[in-house]
């Protein structure tokens, strides 16, 4: 892989039904080269045997196992792999509007000064 535009973060711990929605909101940005890491910090519902699955789904997609480390502590570690001077986070069970990401690094791109944008996002609630 060329190196990536963005590096998106995701760390997830028992998410697998959220996943999906997640890592296709992410395809749904249409920046390519784009790198996905994802932690999964000891999940028991099946998160790794899905991740494992999707990475032929996703080509930038890279997953890492981790030990309860904790949303903080996995996102770090993820962070110390990244290939890209852009990092994103997204929640395991959040979702990207579609361009979110594209519109953002546009924004980057233009004000070279700026090191830091946050944008608002949807919470997938199970009820």
């Amino acid at each position: 892989m060329n190196t990536p535009i963005c590096s998106v973060i995701i760390p997830s711990y028992n998410c697998v039904e959220y996943l999906p929605i997640a890592l296709n909101s992410v395809a749904a940005q249409f920046i390519d080269p784009i790198e996905i890491l994802v932690l999964d910090d000891g999940s028991t519902d099946g998160t790794w045997e899905y991740l494992r699955e999707a990475k032929a789904l996703y080509p930038g997609l890279s997953i890492v196992k981790g030990g309860r480390l904790g949303p903080s502590e996995g996102r770090n570690v993820l962070i110390s792999m990244a290939k890209s001077p852009l990092i994103a986070f997204l929640d395991a069970d959040d979702v990207w509007w579609p361009n979110k990401l594209r519109t953002q690094i546009a924004f980057h791109e233009a004000n070279p000064d700026v090191v830091l944008s946050f944008t608002d996002y949807i919470h997938l609630d199970p009820s």
